[in-house]
């Protein structure tokens, strides 16, 4: 269970950034590590499997422009952005937060990188994090559980093979033919 608890802005409408998630709020197994730029972005996969990444991401048009921005979320493994993964959500209203939310159900080898990646058609458009009110806890701007669904551990030895077991005793004989 990861989370970003800071909003998470665009600076161009023609490159993409990678969604942070600097928070752990417990998980077994899967780590998120810094990328080049010190955020912490890379889901680190540690051992072979079927895995779910569940996204939720609060999403603001924070420039009052009104309908008409948009933004896509799309998944990143070692470096190379996945085909179909794609999510796109269109803002029509700039006064009310929207919700992004998705699953991704795969299969990975141990040591991918998962990324999840961003970008809008409107630097206004951002992931946003709400305070801590009198009446209610914090929301983190982006939140990714991830679950391992299935495992294929590593395979023992096989056993010595028995002792061959007693023969048995020989059966009666037959009739004398004619």
């Amino acid at each position: 269970n990861f989370v970003s608890i800071v909003n998470q802005t665009q600076t161009s409408t023609s490159a993409a950034k990678a969604i942070e998630f600097e928070v752990n709020r417990g998980s077994y197994g899967v780590t998120v590590t810094q990328d080049s730029n010190g955020k912490y972005t890379q889901f680190v996969i540690p051992a072979t499997g079927v895995y779910e990444f569940s996204l939720t991401i609060q999403v603001l048009d924070s420039g009052g422009g009104g309908s008409g921005q948009a933004v896509e979320i799309w998944k990143r493994v070692n470096g190379n952005d996945t085909a179909q993964t794609g999510r796109y959500l269109s803002i029509t209203n700039s006064a009310a937060a929207a919700i992004l939310a998705t699953t991704y159900i795969n299969s990975y080898t141990a040591g991918d990188i998962v990324q999840w990646m961003w970008s809008t058609n409107n630097t206004n458009v951002e992931f946003i994090a709400n305070e801590k009110l009198d009446n209610w806890p914090i929301s983190p701007s982006t939140k990714c559980v991830v679950t391992q669904l299935a495992y294929q551990g590593v395979q023992g030895a096989s056993g010595a093979t028995g002792t061959q077991g007693i023969n048995g005793a020989s059966g009666a004989d037959g009739s004398q033919g004619a």
